[in-house]
């Protein structure tokens, strides 16, 4: 079980299967590389992409279909 701070959404936890990592980071966030993807009801679409290292980092992102 991983487990992060979120600005936003409080403390995150999510099973170790399900955390997105970018081995390099992303661009311009190289140092940032675990993320978990966060799905609130109320704003579907819309996914939250949130930093399990740093609590204020978080992308707005949408699903490919």
């Amino acid at each position: 079980m991983r487990r992060g701070a979120s600005k936003n959404f409080g403390i995150v936890e999510c099973e170790a299967g399900f955390v997105i990592t970018f081995p390099r980071g992303l661009p311009g966030f190289e140092s940032e590389t675990l993320f978990v993807s966060v799905e609130r009801e109320s704003s579907k679409p819309v996914l939250f992409l949130q930093s399990l290292v740093t609590p204020q980092l978080c992308f707005i992102t949408l699903p490919v279909e």
